[in-house]
């Protein structure tokens, strides 16, 4: 095998009894370690967190070394976007007068509209789009 391989039997045997090296073994662990935080947190906690957790658990470990161990098994956090409120009730404005009262489908035309508005993002700005409609009971009905 030595002779297929081109390599002395001398170096073969010191292969033979040499040992995982200590940060090879650390890193083995510390791995271990990750992968469960990571997977006890709803894969949400990054490269920050988990060394607060592992030393809360006694366990020293950078978070650059973290960040590193984390690229190589291909993990990454979940980013949970917080809510934003768009619109504010703070407002002193009154309150129109709910002059429909629920009659959806009025007799004659200019009694009741419905709108709506959306904002589209272009390479010059926003555009503001607004729908108005008019609606009618149908003749036939």
């Amino acid at each position: 095998m030595c002779r297929t391989f081109k390599i002395s039997r001398s170096a073969y045997y010191k292969w033979l009894k040499s040992q995982v090296p200590k940060r090879e073994k650390e890193n083995i662990l510390l791995t271990e370690e990750i992968t469960k935080l990571f997977n006890q947190s709803k894969q949400t906690y990054g490269s920050p967190s988990i060394p607060q957790e592992l030393k809360r658990q006694g366990i020293k470990a950078s978070r650059t070394c973290v960040a590193r161990l984390m690229r190589k098994l291909e993990l990454r956090s979940k980013v949970k976007k917080k809510y934003k409120a768009t619109t504010g009730s703070g407002y002193k404005y009154p309150v129109a007068e709910n002059i429909l009262n629920r009659q959806f489908v009025p007799d004659t035309i200019n009694q009741a509209w419905v709108s709506d508005i959306t904002y589209i993002r272009t390479k010059q700005g926003w555009l503001y789009l607004t729908a108005i409609l008019d609606f009618m009971r149908p003749a036939n009905i």
